[in-house]
């Protein structure tokens, strides 16, 4: 038979995430800044420390770093030496994305700005009405 593991999970007054604990022994903690942005986790002895700019956008959380398009969306993801690559339409849409393996996803809108379909290496595999 197996232990039964019991989690602990506490909030801070805004209602984030603050800590977790495992059978009454810390597992891991959160820190915010005063926008409410994730600044620092710990477990386990490890730290991870996330950056972001004036405008709250992610910059940096531990080993990835974040660049964005001039209108503010996503542009890429960059962690250990691989980047994940994103494209918008005009409407801000995501249109597709470019994996770190050569994975091409796409996106189908329609045209009330609706995603209506994944293509994943040229292959629809999601459809959605």
């Amino acid at each position: 038979m197996g232990k039964t593991k019991v989690f602990d999970y506490q909030y801070d007054l805004s209602g984030r995430l603050w800590k977790v604990e495992r059978n009454d022994t810390l597992i891991s903690e959160y820190v915010y800044d005063d926008n409410g942005n994730r600044v620092l986790y710990i477990s386990g002895g490890d730290t991870i420390l996330g950056v972001y700019d004036d405008q709250d956008r992610m910059l940096a959380y531990g080993n990835a770093t974040f660049g964005y398009t001039a209108s503010g969306s996503l542009r890429w993801k960059a962690e250990n030496g691989d980047t994940t690559w994103y494209t918008y339409d005009l409407m801000g849409n995501l249109v597709s994305v470019s994996l770190p393996n050569g994975t091409q996803i796409q996106y189908l809108i329609d045209g009330q700005n609706r995603r209506v379909g994944k293509i994943v290496n040229g292959k629809i595999v999601k459809r959605w009405l």
